[in-house]
């Protein structure tokens, strides 16, 4: 470095009559990093300098710093992580069941969850080709502007797409929560017209996509027919015990057969689902969300790749659903709250051994609190309410031993 700014005061005295060498002394300091600015101060003061100030090729932020004060450098070695955060991509996680209605230039209506009442808006600028086997999503990419830094690498986003149907023929659809599902095929409860007291009849029916919120509906309903669209595990639970066709008794129902190895990796599940419940039994609030993480955790382990066809379909829509229960559970801002998505994640517990079974046969049984109208799954007979914990300790009885 020294030498070259020698060289280029040397070049200065015969530039009158030798040009071209003050142009290749300039350009071996351009390749010493120099900018244009601290050569011509080089030019101007004529004094040899031993610390020199290397600039960045691109403007940014440091994000990370590999180097520190007295450091020896080699070729190649990188010093900083620079980024420009005048553009970023939001990554979006995207079901499968969504693909159908995701396609490249789609606009995305987006919100997050720290700048409270700004949308920004975007286009859908990729979609990756392949789908996570354990978790069953896909990454969604939109870019945006950002203008005045407000959006920040590791923000929590969320994004909205309105996508129209393939047809413009009027399409029969009902709420997510108002289905249960027996594989291939999935069940909603029908009131039984003209009677005294509400009563509801099992109806199986096929679904088309997933509108958000709610499912087409292929056949199976007509216009003008009311179902339940919520409580209906509870509704599906009391038909079983009252002997009426269910979900779990249809003479129409095929029964799940899985191999014991995947058996196994659900008896691991129902294990982290106990500790669940234990942790509301005793009113605790830090353990539950611990317990809802290792859940999902051991979730992620169970291979789906030993599950087939139909079977493999309806493992899906379990293990998504559970997935989307403990996650609500984990962001429960206080124990009530947690207890409403323990609801959900103990309804489907309960249909998952039902229909799979599990291996390492334990006593299971299925417990129901009245006064939160709720069940729960566990593995003793004595009473140990989870929704309400020491408060109310002992509510509740023994509907069955699964």
């Amino acid at each position: 470095m020294v030498r070259a700014q020698k060289e280029l005061f040397e070049a200065i005295k015969d530039s009158a009559r030798n040009p071209a060498l003050l142009r290749a002394a300039r350009y071996k300091l351009k390749q010493w990093k120099l900018t244009d600015s601290q050569i011509k101060s080089l030019e101007t003061n004529k004094v040899v300098q031993t610390e020199i100030e290397i600039y960045s090729d691109y403007d940014g932020f440091v994000f990370e710093r590999f180097v520190s004060l007295g450091d020896h450098l080699t070729e190649g070695m990188p010093m900083f992580h620079i980024i420009n955060l005048s553009k970023v991509w939001v990554m979006f996680e995207a079901y499968e069941t969504d693909l159908p209605w995701l396609k490249i230039g789609d606009k995305v209506q987006i919100s997050f969850q720290s700048i409270a009442g700004e949308k920004f808006e975007g286009k859908i600028s990729y979609i990756d080709p392949f789908i996570n086997p354990s978790t069953r999503i896909t990454q969604v990419r939109v870019e945006l502007k950002n203008n005045g830094l407000k959006l920040k690498p590791e923000m929590f986003a969320k994004g909205e797409v309105e996508a129209g149907l393939q047809t413009d023929d009027p399409v029969m659809i009902v709420p997510q929560s108002a289905v249960l599902w027996t594989g291939k095929r999935a069940v909603v409860y029908v009131k039984v017209k003209n009677t005294q007291n509400p009563e509801f009849k099992y109806r199986e029916i096929t679904l088309g996509e997933r509108l958000g919120d709610f499912y087409i509906v292929k056949e199976g309903l007509e216009e003008g027919e009311e179902i339940a669209t919520n409580g209906v595990f509870r509704i599906d639970a009391a038909s079983q015990l009252a002997g009426k066709p269910s979900m779990m008794n249809s003479k129409n129902k095929v029964k799940i057969e899985v191999s014991s190895e995947f058996q196994d990796q659900l008896s691991d599940v129902i294990s982290s689902y106990l500790v669940l419940k234990d942790a509301l039994v005793n009113d605790d609030e830090v353990k539950a969300k611990d317990a809802a993480k290792n859940m999902i955790k051991v979730l992620s382990i169970t291979n789906p790749k030993l599950l087939k066809g139909d079977v493999l379909e309806d493992w899906n829509n379990h293990f998504k659903n559970l997935n989307t229960h403990l996650d609500n559970l984990i962001k429960g801002e206080d124990i009530e709250i947690i207890r409403v998505s323990f609801i959900d994640v103990s309804n489907q517990i309960s249909e998952i051994i039902e229909n799979y079974g599990i291996g390492n046969p334990q006593n299971l049984y299925l417990q129901y609190c009245p006064m939160a109208d709720a069940f729960w799954i566990s593995n003793k007979t004595v009473i140990r309410n989870p929704y309400y914990g020491n408060s109310m300790l002992e509510c509740g009885e023994v509907k069955k031993k699964l």
